[in-house]
């Protein structure tokens, strides 16, 4: 979570999509970390099944130990889920 102001635009690491952001919100950025000032960015496409199931594939491909073929795999199937947007 950057700091207020620190970052002017967001893409969403799972879908590529510009993520709304929310300006100078106060509040924790880690489980244990006091609340501060910082600018929320979030993917407006979090929830639909399309970017669950994109989200799953990404983590997948960049989990530990995973081969380049799986992961070559994992990232064309990937490509085309993105491609179709849950269509």
């Amino acid at each position: 979570m950057p700091d207020p102001g620190e970052v002017d635009s967001w893409s969403c690491r799972v879908c590529g999509d510009e993520c709304p952001v929310a300006r100078g919100v106060l509040g924790q950025t880690a489980v244990f970390g006091s609340p501060r000032l910082h600018d929320r960015f979030a993917c407006p496409n979090v929830g639909e099944e399309w970017h669950d199931r994109a989200y799953e594939l990404r983590t997948a491909a960049e989990a530990p130990g995973v081969g380049p073929r799986v992961r070559a795999l994992l990232e064309a199937d990937l490509a085309d889920l993105l491609r179709r947007r849950g269509v």
